[in-house]
């Protein structure tokens, strides 16, 4: 039987191995898989978005999942940026849908704050690719495990058709 949240906690605060940075280090990425696995509704998947986690907090990549509608139309969809050096991905969980094309999306925006050009932040078909790419490499053990690639392919397809002449 999985452990639940709380027998995880349990076995890294009891790890003797472990400092007491490493613990609340892991116990941090530990909270940050289960708030994503909610607002997604992405359980089956935890393994999966352990490594966006992982990623994101490798590399300093803040994270932020916005749960209310506010009056700026921008905070309607997946976005990055970096501000005085500090990379930060925002998921609008409000206005986005649930499952697969969350985790997609996730990884599509990890795959934006990995890419070293710096840009205005204007839409550029080149950086769409790369952040779809960049995506793709990770999600290879998910597709092995779990499938979905053709599904993801064609969500790839439909999202850089919106950038293309």
């Amino acid at each position: 039987m999985e452990q639940t949240h709380i027998e995880k906690v349990l076995v890294i605060r009891t790890n003797p191995n472990l400092t007491e940075q490493e613990k609340t280090d892991a116990i941090k990425r530990l909270n940050l898989v289960a708030s994503i696995c909610k607002a997604g509704e992405l359980y089956e998947y935890e393994s999966t978005v352990a490594i966006g986690v992982n990623v994101m907090v490798d590399n300093g990549i803040l994270f932020t999942l916005l749960d209310h509608k506010t009056n700026n139309p921008k905070d309607s969809i997946p976005k990055h940026a970096t501000t005085d050096g500090v990379k930060h991905i925002f998921l609008p969980v409000w206005n986005m849908e649930k499952g697969l094309k969350f985790i997609w999306d996730l990884f599509h925006e990890i795959g934006h704050s990995m890419d070293s050009v710096k840009v205005n932040n204007e839409p550029d078909l080149e950086r769409e690719e790369y952040a779809w790419n960049y995506s793709e490499k990770l999600l290879c053990s998910f597709f092995d495990q779990h499938g979905h690639k053709d599904a993801f392919e064609d969500y790839k397809e439909k999202c850089l058709d919106t950038y293309r002449n």
